[in-house]
């Protein structure tokens, strides 16, 4: 406990203390140098005795300052980050804790890309993954049939297939359970310290949470594997798969992001190049999305709970968010 309040002040420390504008400053600590720590931060300057301590390539707001300013954002939380140039783009309310629904499922994705080889063939262990909850987005798959990891990860970023989340839970970590917490802990090894995942798909839980902050040093970290955004950037998929009869068979799934399939537009040299949308009642409707620029500078969008669930309004939030960039 000691060891984990310990940590916790440092961040706050950091993040009161460091900014964006200087590319070339270290910017935050990872959590593998927590036990190492040995510097003293300077408070009056910010400055660390000893830098090499701190991680690169990610961007902090201070304290206090994520304030937004337009008053077109209405959502609950949003972030902008240029991630080319390690710069803070618009920060809102980027520190609280909020209910993220199947945008969930990019950690699940990093979890399993970590500890998982995807190559491995998967054994479905139940039907629909044994969800009953009305709504939820399922894959339909049925106990026995057999499917590569990476087909399967594929559907569940593409239809955000929720029995497909818990497939590849029970794969990777032998149970739901086990898979969370790879999934907290692989998150706080990126300095995710307001975040607790109790399942793999976000359908919700009280004790399931994290921030835009959070989510953003997610989606950065899993930008280094080509194979998330070649997944999410899908307009559909056919997964191919082996049924209990060892007859090879596909279903196909198509995306549930409306600029991957073509159906909104992004505002004037924008190009999303991948994402994942989230939705609950609790959580509203939700989306995180990476893109470039005309200059080819790689972006990161998130948007927590930018409207309830009867609102059409969730792209016109990240439409405005994502023009925050030219302003």
């Amino acid at each position: 406990m000691k060891k984990v309040i310990s940590f916790l002040l440092i961040i706050s420390i950091c993040l009161c203390f460091c900014g964006c504008d200087n590319k070339d400053k270290v910017l935050y600590m990872s959590y593998n140098d927590f036990n190492n720590v040995n510097a003293i931060i300077d408070s009056s300057t910010g400055n660390s005795s000893n830098e090499q301590l701190f991680a690169s390539n990610v961007c902090v707001v201070p304290l206090g300052q994520d304030n937004g300013g337009d008053d077109k954002l209405t959502g609950k939380a949003e972030i902008l980050v240029n991630v080319t140039d390690n710069t803070i783009c618009y920060a809102d309310n980027i520190y609280e804790k909020l209910y993220p629904a199947s945008i969930t499922k990019i950690m699940t994705t990093l979890t399993a890309l970590k500890h998982s080889d995807l190559d491995a063939v998967v054994e479905v262990s139940t039907n629909s993954g044994g969800i009953t909850e009305s709504g939820a987005k399922l894959c339909k798959l049925k106990k026995g049939q057999k499917i590569v990891l990476r087909d399967l990860i594929t559907a569940m970023l593409t239809y955000s297939g929720n029995d497909a989340g818990i497939e590849v839970a029970n794969f990777v970590a032998g149970s739901v359970e086990e898979f969370a917490k790879l999934m907290n802990q692989d998150a706080k090894e990126l300095g995710c310290v307001s975040t607790n995942f109790v399942n793999p798909h976000g359908l919700h839980d009280d004790n399931h949470y994290t921030t835009a902050y959070d989510l953003y040093l997610i989606y950065n970290e899993l930008l280094k594997y080509d194979f998330f955004l070649e997944a999410s950037s899908r307009v559909s998929f056919d997964m191919p798969y082996t049924d209990t009869n060892g007859k090879a068979k596909s279903s196909k799934y198509d995306n549930t992001n409306s600029y991957i399939i073509g159906t909104m537009s992004p505002p004037e040299g924008i190009i999303v190049t991948g994402g994942k949308t989230g939705t609950t009642i609790k959580a509203g409707k939700c989306l995180a999305v990476s893109c470039t620029d005309s200059d080819n500078k790689q972006y990161v969008a998130i948007v927590l709970y930018a409207c309830d669930m009867s609102s059409d309004l969730l792209y016109t939030q990240m439409n405005e968010l994502l023009s925050q960039f030219k302003k």
